[in-house]
């Protein structure tokens, strides 16, 4: 009597076209035996058009148990076994574990087939601002977009899935802003939804003299009439060209981050 295992196999297969830009993509095995997939499209100016993640399961890392012993690992064939009733058991980690009775007569050959389901829940990301890359424990899962009108203050929903449950940290990141963790924990077949501001890091690379002072901030722009300094987080001053005794960039070692 043979006995053949066969497990479920998930195909991926992307389409993306591609105008100006810069199309990055990152594929690793996560320890669950789960494979992501991400595809990013990134603009002029290192700005994140497009960001997707696609996860999914490889048909291997399937343990077959025959009787309660380890026979391998599927897709397996087990040959010249006796009549009579078999306990079949399929593991793999992030799934349910699924067994089953397999009786064999005299001389008879079946095919068993397993669809394991994922025991994980799955997560949905907006950020403020776009731009935002996301680690589940340590593995990057996808970076948030800014939303069809081109504003980046606020991303579209990143959707992240196969998340194993439990505790989970979640780390956000973008160059230019402060780094934000967030632990959470994930629930089995349920969506936790995140909404993340990051705050900007100021740190100020231009000096304006004036007879009355001298001001450090962010150059915001200078025009033939005024020169405009952003003096504090979000505080955008105007100085007339006329009272500027003179400006400069600092250099690195003047570059000190204010805290707010």
């Amino acid at each position: 009597m043979n006995l053949s295992i066969k497990t479920a196999f998930s195909d991926f297969a992307a389409d993306c076209g591609v105008g100006d830009g810069t199309v990055s993509y990152n594929v690793e095995f996560n320890r669950a035996g789960l494979l992501s997939f991400t595809v990013q499209l990134t603009g002029q100016g290192g700005i994140v058009l497009f960001s997707d993640t696609a996860s999914f399961n490889c048909d291997t890392g399937r343990r077959v148990y025959l009787d309660d012993s380890f026979r391998g690992v599927a897709p397996i064939t087990f040959e010249d076994l006796a009549p009579g009733t078999h306990r079949v058991r399929v593991d793999l980690a992030a799934h349910d574990s699924m067994a089953r009775n397999v009786v064999l007569a005299r001389a008879e050959s079946a095919v068993e087939e397993f669809h394991l389901v994922p025991n994980c829940g799955s997560l949905r990301v907006c950020t403020s601002p776009a731009g935002v890359t996301v680690f589940v424990d340590g593995k990057m899962r996808g970076t948030t977009a800014p939303k069809p009108d081109g504003t980046d203050q606020i991303s579209e929903a990143l959707d992240i899935d196969l998340v194993l449950a439990g505790s989970r940290e979640i780390l956000f990141t973008r160059e230019g802003y402060h780094e934000q963790r967030r632990t959470i924990d994930v629930l089995r077949d349920q969506t936790a939804t995140l909404d993340i501001k990051l705050r900007r890091r100021f740190i100020p690379d231009f000096e304006v003299r004036t007879a009355e002072n001298v001001y450090k901030g962010v150059l915001h722009n200078r025009t033939a009439e005024f020169l405009r300094l952003e003096t504090e987080p979000g505080v955008i001053r105007s100085f007339p060209i006329k009272t500027v005794i003179s400006s400069r960039v600092l250099r690195d070692d003047e570059r000190v981050e204010q805290e707010p």
